[in-house]
């Protein structure tokens, strides 16, 4: 069951919907011109709340954990 999951959430990034929404998010809360900690903070509770749009955890993480990474490094988070 959960191959079909993850094989639906792969198919929401080869058709750009994870990009897309990773670059609003990225312009969204970067300008707000927070600091990276408040920034981190709403980006934790995006992240939080966005997985009502999937069937299951493992489908929200497999889809959405290497964009929200990537906005996080993008808004300054430090990686150590």
């Amino acid at each position: 069951m959960h191959a079909e999951l993850i094989a639906m959430a792969g198919y929401l990034n080869k058709y750009g919907l994870i990009s897309w929404f990773s670059q609003t998010v990225v312009k969204v809360v970067g300008g707000l011109g927070l600091s990276w900690q408040m920034s981190f903070g709403i980006l934790v509770l995006l992240y939080f709340y966005s997985h009502y749009f999937f069937a299951s955890g493992t489908a929200h993480i497999g889809a959405m954990f290497t964009a929200f990474l990537s906005v996080a490094t993008a808004l300054g988070t430090p990686s150590y």
